[in-house]
Protein backbone atom coordinates (compact mmCIF):
# COMPACT_ATOMS: atom_id res chain seq x y z
CA UNK A 1 0.00 0.00 0.00
CA UNK A 2 0.90 3.50 -0.41
CA UNK A 3 2.30 5.41 2.73
CA UNK A 4 1.14 8.75 2.23
CA UNK A 5 -0.72 10.05 4.86
CA UNK A 6 -1.94 13.26 5.98
CA UNK A 7 -3.70 15.03 8.44
CA UNK A 8 -4.80 17.54 6.55
CA UNK A 9 -7.50 16.41 3.93
CA UNK A 10 -9.67 18.47 2.16
CA UNK A 11 -11.42 17.64 -1.12
CA UNK A 12 -10.97 20.36 -4.07
CA UNK A 13 -11.61 20.03 -7.90
CA UNK A 14 -8.23 20.75 -9.33
CA UNK A 15 -6.91 20.48 -12.73
CA UNK A 16 -6.03 17.34 -13.38
CA UNK A 17 -2.37 15.91 -14.24
CA UNK A 18 -0.75 14.06 -16.73
CA UNK A 19 -2.43 10.41 -17.10
CA UNK A 20 -1.78 8.04 -14.25
CA UNK A 21 1.18 5.70 -15.39
CA UNK A 22 -1.37 3.05 -14.24
CA UNK A 23 -3.55 4.28 -17.72
CA UNK A 24 -0.24 4.22 -19.83
CA UNK A 25 0.30 0.94 -18.79
CA UNK A 26 -3.13 -0.52 -19.29
CA UNK A 27 -2.45 1.11 -22.80
CA UNK A 28 0.34 -0.87 -23.41
CA UNK A 29 -0.52 -4.19 -22.61
CA UNK A 30 -4.23 -3.54 -23.95
CA UNK A 31 -1.79 -3.15 -27.32
CA UNK A 32 -0.58 -6.48 -26.82
CA UNK A 33 -3.44 -8.92 -26.14
CA UNK A 34 -2.66 -8.85 -22.20
CA UNK A 35 -5.66 -7.00 -20.81
CA UNK A 36 -9.12 -6.91 -22.03
CA UNK A 37 -11.09 -4.42 -24.07
CA UNK A 38 -13.37 -3.77 -21.16
CA UNK A 39 -10.13 -2.88 -18.71
CA UNK A 40 -8.88 -0.71 -21.21
CA UNK A 41 -12.55 0.56 -22.06
CA UNK A 42 -12.65 1.17 -17.88
CA UNK A 43 -9.24 3.30 -18.28
CA UNK A 44 -10.83 5.39 -21.41
CA UNK A 45 -14.03 6.14 -19.28
CA UNK A 46 -11.81 7.04 -15.97
CA UNK A 47 -9.94 9.58 -18.12
CA UNK A 48 -13.29 11.50 -19.30
CA UNK A 49 -14.66 11.78 -15.62
CA UNK A 50 -11.38 13.25 -14.56
CA UNK A 51 -11.98 15.93 -17.25
CA UNK A 52 -8.47 14.55 -18.98
CA UNK A 53 -10.32 13.88 -22.71
CA UNK A 54 -12.81 16.52 -22.98
CA UNK A 55 -15.87 15.01 -24.31
CA UNK A 56 -19.48 15.60 -23.20
CA UNK A 57 -20.57 12.60 -22.48
CA UNK A 58 -19.52 8.73 -23.62
CA UNK A 59 -22.41 7.02 -25.80
CA UNK A 60 -23.74 3.66 -23.97
CA UNK A 61 -25.53 0.76 -24.50
CA UNK A 62 -25.81 -2.78 -23.92
CA UNK A 63 -22.43 -3.70 -25.06
CA UNK A 64 -19.13 -1.64 -25.57
CA UNK A 65 -17.15 -1.42 -28.19
CA UNK A 66 -13.26 -0.42 -29.41
CA UNK A 67 -12.16 -0.59 -32.68
CA UNK A 68 -8.99 -3.11 -32.64
CA UNK A 69 -6.29 -0.86 -34.81
CA UNK A 70 -6.69 1.58 -31.54
CA UNK A 71 -4.34 -0.89 -30.21
CA UNK A 72 -1.69 0.31 -33.00
CA UNK A 73 -2.39 4.31 -31.45
CA UNK A 74 -2.36 3.15 -27.48
CA UNK A 75 1.06 1.28 -28.42
CA UNK A 76 2.89 4.47 -29.78
CA UNK A 77 1.51 6.45 -26.66
CA UNK A 78 2.71 3.70 -24.52
CA UNK A 79 6.38 3.40 -26.45
CA UNK A 80 6.43 7.54 -26.22
CA UNK A 81 6.31 7.38 -30.54
CA UNK A 82 3.17 9.72 -29.62
CA UNK A 83 2.62 12.57 -27.60
CA UNK A 84 0.15 12.15 -24.62
CA UNK A 85 -2.03 15.46 -26.30
CA UNK A 86 -2.17 13.21 -29.75
CA UNK A 87 -3.49 9.70 -27.53
CA UNK A 88 -6.06 11.80 -25.57
CA UNK A 89 -7.21 13.72 -29.16
CA UNK A 90 -7.59 10.69 -31.07
CA UNK A 91 -9.27 8.63 -27.76
CA UNK A 92 -11.80 11.89 -27.82
CA UNK A 93 -12.41 11.72 -31.64
CA UNK A 94 -13.47 8.41 -31.37
CA UNK A 95 -15.92 8.95 -28.22
CA UNK A 96 -17.49 11.47 -30.51
CA UNK A 97 -17.63 9.63 -33.43
CA UNK A 98 -19.53 6.94 -31.61
CA UNK A 99 -16.51 4.50 -32.54
CA UNK A 100 -15.69 3.30 -28.95
CA UNK A 101 -18.95 2.76 -27.02
CA UNK A 102 -19.11 2.03 -23.13
CA UNK A 103 -22.01 -0.25 -21.73
CA UNK A 104 -24.03 0.77 -19.18
CA UNK A 105 -22.94 -1.27 -16.89
CA UNK A 106 -19.15 -0.83 -16.90
CA UNK A 107 -20.07 2.95 -16.80
CA UNK A 108 -22.19 2.90 -13.45
CA UNK A 109 -19.22 0.67 -12.26
CA UNK A 110 -16.72 4.29 -12.11
CA UNK A 111 -17.65 5.67 -9.38
CA UNK A 112 -18.19 9.48 -9.83
CA UNK A 113 -17.76 10.70 -6.29
CA UNK A 114 -14.61 8.99 -5.67
CA UNK A 115 -13.16 11.00 -8.63
CA UNK A 116 -13.21 14.24 -6.64
CA UNK A 117 -9.65 15.01 -6.03
CA UNK A 118 -7.72 15.12 -2.79
CA UNK A 119 -5.18 17.58 -2.03
CA UNK A 120 -2.46 17.48 0.37
CA UNK A 121 -1.51 20.87 1.47
CA UNK A 122 2.04 21.87 1.55
CA UNK A 123 2.58 17.51 1.75
CA UNK A 124 5.84 18.27 -1.21
CA UNK A 125 7.64 21.49 -1.32
CA UNK A 126 8.51 20.37 -5.27
CA UNK A 127 5.08 18.94 -6.32
CA UNK A 128 1.31 18.71 -6.27
CA UNK A 129 0.47 15.76 -4.38
CA UNK A 130 -2.99 14.43 -4.74
CA UNK A 131 -5.39 11.04 -4.68
CA UNK A 132 -8.84 10.47 -5.71
CA UNK A 133 -11.74 10.21 -2.92
CA UNK A 134 -12.19 6.28 -4.16
CA UNK A 135 -8.46 5.26 -3.30
CA UNK A 136 -8.70 6.27 0.12
CA UNK A 137 -8.72 3.25 3.51
CA UNK A 138 -8.40 4.61 6.87
CA UNK A 139 -5.76 2.16 8.63
CA UNK A 140 -4.96 2.67 11.97
CA UNK A 141 -7.55 5.63 12.23
CA UNK A 142 -5.86 7.59 9.24
CA UNK A 143 -6.91 8.41 5.64
CA UNK A 144 -4.13 6.74 3.86
CA UNK A 145 -4.42 6.42 -0.26
CA UNK A 146 -4.19 3.39 -2.20
CA UNK A 147 -2.65 5.16 -5.07
CA UNK A 148 -1.14 8.47 -4.97
CA UNK A 149 -0.56 11.24 -8.04
CA UNK A 150 1.50 13.74 -8.73
CA UNK A 151 1.52 16.97 -10.44
CA UNK A 152 4.11 20.00 -11.37
CA UNK A 153 3.94 23.08 -9.12
CA UNK A 154 3.33 26.12 -11.86
CA UNK A 155 4.98 28.79 -10.28
CA UNK A 156 8.45 26.27 -10.09
CA UNK A 157 7.73 25.90 -13.64
CA UNK A 158 8.06 29.34 -14.07
CA UNK A 159 10.98 29.85 -11.98
CA UNK A 160 13.04 27.06 -13.31
CA UNK A 161 13.14 25.06 -10.05
CA UNK A 162 12.79 21.99 -12.34
CA UNK A 163 15.94 22.44 -14.46
CA UNK A 164 18.19 21.30 -11.95
CA UNK A 165 16.35 17.45 -11.43
CA UNK A 166 14.42 17.65 -15.09
CA UNK A 167 16.12 15.61 -18.17
CA UNK A 168 13.40 17.08 -20.65
CA UNK A 169 16.42 18.94 -22.80
CA UNK A 170 17.40 14.68 -23.13
CA UNK A 171 14.74 13.19 -23.77
CA UNK A 172 14.70 9.32 -23.80
CA UNK A 173 17.81 9.24 -22.53
CA UNK A 174 17.35 7.50 -19.14
CA UNK A 175 14.89 5.09 -17.80
CA UNK A 176 12.91 4.10 -14.35
CA UNK A 177 12.13 0.28 -14.71
CA UNK A 178 8.57 -0.01 -13.17
CA UNK A 179 8.68 -2.75 -10.33
CA UNK A 180 5.72 -4.81 -11.85
CA UNK A 181 6.63 -8.69 -10.64
CA UNK A 182 7.55 -6.72 -7.12
CA UNK A 183 3.82 -5.62 -7.18
CA UNK A 184 2.79 -8.88 -8.32
CA UNK A 185 4.28 -10.48 -5.74
CA UNK A 186 3.02 -8.16 -2.75
CA UNK A 187 -0.61 -8.53 -3.84
CA UNK A 188 -2.39 -11.14 -1.76
CA UNK A 189 -3.12 -13.89 -1.90
CA UNK A 190 0.51 -14.32 -3.14
CA UNK A 191 3.85 -14.48 -1.89
CA UNK A 192 3.70 -13.20 1.33
CA UNK A 193 1.02 -15.85 1.82
CA UNK A 194 3.01 -18.54 1.77
CA UNK A 195 5.89 -16.66 3.72
CA UNK A 196 3.82 -16.21 6.40
CA UNK A 197 2.70 -19.93 6.50
CA UNK A 198 -1.01 -19.03 5.80
CA UNK A 199 -1.16 -20.93 2.15
CA UNK A 200 0.58 -23.63 0.34
CA UNK A 201 3.22 -23.31 -2.60
CA UNK A 202 0.30 -23.02 -5.08
CA UNK A 203 0.60 -19.02 -3.61
CA UNK A 204 3.95 -18.96 -5.15
CA UNK A 205 2.38 -18.35 -8.59
CA UNK A 206 0.17 -15.54 -9.42
CA UNK A 207 -1.31 -13.77 -12.45
CA UNK A 208 0.64 -10.47 -13.20
CA UNK A 209 -1.16 -7.33 -11.69
CA UNK A 210 -1.41 -5.33 -14.97
CA UNK A 211 -3.85 -3.15 -13.92
CA UNK A 212 -3.15 -2.48 -10.09
CA UNK A 213 -1.74 0.52 -8.50
CA UNK A 214 1.74 -0.63 -7.28
CA UNK A 215 1.60 1.10 -4.10
CA UNK A 216 4.49 1.32 -1.55
CA UNK A 217 6.27 -2.08 -2.06
CA UNK A 218 6.38 -1.19 -5.87
CA UNK A 219 7.88 2.59 -5.50
CA UNK A 220 5.00 3.93 -6.94
CA UNK A 221 5.99 7.45 -5.90
CA UNK A 222 9.38 7.15 -7.65
CA UNK A 223 7.84 6.12 -10.87
CA UNK A 224 5.46 9.24 -10.46
CA UNK A 225 7.92 11.84 -9.84
CA UNK A 226 10.68 10.62 -11.93
CA UNK A 227 8.36 10.11 -14.93
CA UNK A 228 7.13 14.07 -14.50
CA UNK A 229 10.83 14.82 -14.48
CA UNK A 230 11.08 13.29 -18.17
CA UNK A 231 12.60 9.83 -17.39
CA UNK A 232 10.85 6.72 -19.67
CA UNK A 233 9.16 4.08 -17.80
CA UNK A 234 9.90 0.43 -18.88
CA UNK A 235 9.16 -2.89 -16.52
CA UNK A 236 10.19 -5.94 -16.03
CA UNK A 237 8.47 -7.58 -18.77
CA UNK A 238 9.87 -5.58 -21.17
CA UNK A 239 13.13 -6.43 -19.97
CA UNK A 240 13.00 -9.98 -19.76
CA UNK A 241 11.47 -10.15 -23.28
CA UNK A 242 14.62 -7.52 -25.04
CA UNK A 243 17.04 -7.26 -22.55
CA UNK A 244 18.83 -5.38 -24.92
CA UNK A 245 16.26 -2.61 -24.67
CA UNK A 246 18.49 -0.92 -21.91
CA UNK A 247 21.10 -0.34 -24.73
CA UNK A 248 19.04 2.35 -25.36
CA UNK A 249 19.33 4.40 -22.16
CA UNK A 250 22.19 6.10 -21.08
CA UNK A 251 21.10 5.47 -17.56
CA UNK A 252 19.21 3.10 -15.57
CA UNK A 253 17.33 3.84 -12.33
CA UNK A 254 16.21 0.63 -10.66
CA UNK A 255 13.48 1.08 -7.24
CA UNK A 256 12.27 -1.80 -5.78
CA UNK A 257 12.79 -4.31 -8.27
CA UNK A 258 12.99 -6.93 -5.65
CA UNK A 259 11.92 -10.19 -7.46
CA UNK A 260 13.32 -10.30 -10.93
CA UNK A 261 14.14 -12.68 -14.01
CA UNK A 262 17.46 -14.09 -14.39
CA UNK A 263 17.56 -12.20 -17.93
CA UNK A 264 16.56 -8.86 -15.99
CA UNK A 265 19.60 -9.35 -13.27
CA UNK A 266 22.30 -9.87 -15.86
CA UNK A 267 20.82 -6.90 -18.06
CA UNK A 268 20.76 -4.34 -15.52
CA UNK A 269 23.98 -5.44 -13.77
CA UNK A 270 26.03 -5.59 -16.75
CA UNK A 271 24.42 -1.87 -17.52
CA UNK A 272 27.59 0.79 -17.44
CA UNK A 273 25.39 3.48 -15.63
CA UNK A 274 23.07 2.69 -13.06
CA UNK A 275 21.13 4.20 -10.01
CA UNK A 276 20.40 1.56 -7.29
CA UNK A 277 17.53 4.14 -5.53
CA UNK A 278 16.17 1.94 -3.30
CA UNK A 279 17.72 -1.02 -0.65
CA UNK A 280 16.31 -4.66 -1.38
CA UNK A 281 16.71 -4.60 -5.58
CA UNK A 282 17.60 -7.69 -7.14
CA UNK A 283 16.74 -10.17 -4.42
CA UNK A 284 14.31 -12.60 -5.67
CA UNK A 285 14.37 -14.69 -8.73
CA UNK A 286 11.20 -15.30 -10.72
CA UNK A 287 9.90 -16.92 -13.89
CA UNK A 288 7.55 -15.68 -16.21
CA UNK A 289 5.04 -18.14 -18.35
CA UNK A 290 4.10 -15.97 -21.76
CA UNK A 291 1.36 -18.51 -21.94
CA UNK A 292 -1.01 -17.71 -18.74
CA UNK A 293 0.91 -14.27 -17.36
CA UNK A 294 1.88 -15.49 -14.44
CA UNK A 295 5.34 -15.20 -12.54
CA UNK A 296 7.00 -18.02 -10.33
CA UNK A 297 9.01 -17.79 -7.36
CA UNK A 298 12.19 -19.94 -8.28
CA UNK A 299 14.77 -19.12 -5.81
CA UNK A 300 15.29 -16.63 -2.63
CA UNK A 301 13.29 -14.95 0.13
CA UNK A 302 14.00 -17.65 1.98
CA UNK A 303 12.89 -20.69 -0.57
CA UNK A 304 13.32 -23.37 -1.42
CA UNK A 305 15.69 -23.89 2.12
CA UNK A 306 15.79 -21.18 4.77
CA UNK A 307 19.59 -20.38 3.31
CA UNK A 308 18.21 -19.04 -0.05
CA UNK A 309 18.23 -15.44 0.62
CA UNK A 310 19.60 -13.53 -2.43
CA UNK A 311 18.47 -15.78 -5.36
CA UNK A 312 21.40 -14.37 -7.28
CA UNK A 313 24.39 -14.71 -4.95
CA UNK A 314 24.61 -10.81 -5.70
CA UNK A 315 27.38 -9.35 -3.31
CA UNK A 316 25.95 -5.38 -3.53
CA UNK A 317 22.73 -6.75 -1.79
CA UNK A 318 21.55 -3.76 1.00
CA UNK A 319 18.61 -5.65 1.68
CA UNK A 320 19.24 -4.94 5.60
CA UNK A 321 18.47 -1.51 4.60
CA UNK A 322 15.11 -2.01 3.68
CA UNK A 323 12.98 -1.04 6.45
CA UNK A 324 15.20 2.51 6.74
CA UNK A 325 12.57 4.63 5.40
CA UNK A 326 13.69 8.08 6.50
CA UNK A 327 16.50 8.48 4.84
CA UNK A 328 17.90 10.56 6.96
CA UNK A 329 21.73 10.09 7.25
CA UNK A 330 22.28 8.34 4.13
CA UNK A 331 24.41 8.61 0.91
CA UNK A 332 24.68 6.95 -2.31
CA UNK A 333 28.35 4.97 -2.55
CA UNK A 334 29.76 3.20 -5.69
CA UNK A 335 29.33 -0.41 -6.62
CA UNK A 336 30.76 -2.10 -10.32
CA UNK A 337 27.99 -0.74 -12.51
CA UNK A 338 26.76 2.06 -10.42
CA UNK A 339 25.71 4.13 -7.51
CA UNK A 340 23.85 2.74 -4.72
CA UNK A 341 21.21 4.16 -1.83
CA UNK A 342 21.18 2.15 1.13
CA UNK A 343 17.69 3.50 2.11
CA UNK A 344 13.76 2.94 1.27
CA UNK A 345 12.75 6.71 0.19
CA UNK A 346 9.35 5.88 -1.02
CA UNK A 347 8.08 8.40 1.42
CA UNK A 348 10.47 11.28 0.57
CA UNK A 349 11.47 10.81 -2.59
CA UNK A 350 8.61 13.21 -3.37
CA UNK A 351 10.95 16.30 -1.36
CA UNK A 352 14.22 15.58 -1.95
CA UNK A 353 15.46 17.94 -4.35
CA UNK A 354 19.19 16.65 -3.38
CA UNK A 355 18.68 12.98 -4.29
CA UNK A 356 16.56 13.93 -7.41
CA UNK A 357 19.74 16.11 -8.79
CA UNK A 358 22.19 13.08 -7.83
CA UNK A 359 20.00 10.77 -10.01
CA UNK A 360 20.02 13.55 -12.70
CA UNK A 361 23.59 14.52 -12.89
CA UNK A 362 25.02 11.08 -12.56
Amino acid sequence: MSALVSSNIAHAQIDPPEVPQWVKNTAKWWSENKTTDKQFLASISYLVQTNMINVQSIKTNDNYKVPGWFKKVAAFYADNNITEADFEKSAEYLINVDSITVSNSLLNSIDKKGLTTVIYHGYSPLFETYAYAKDFRVINGKQVPMEAHFALKPDLVANRTYDKIAIWEKPHSAAVIVPLFTSTAYWEPGFYTYYRGDCNSSCLTKKIAFDRPGGFSASENAVGVLQLLGYDTITDLDIDQNPQILDQYDKIVVLHNEYVTQKEFDAITHHPKVVYLYANPLYAKVSVDYNNDTITLVKGHGYPTPQDRNAFGWKFDNSVKEYDTNCSDNSFYKIDNGIMWDCYPENTIFSNMTVLKIIKDY
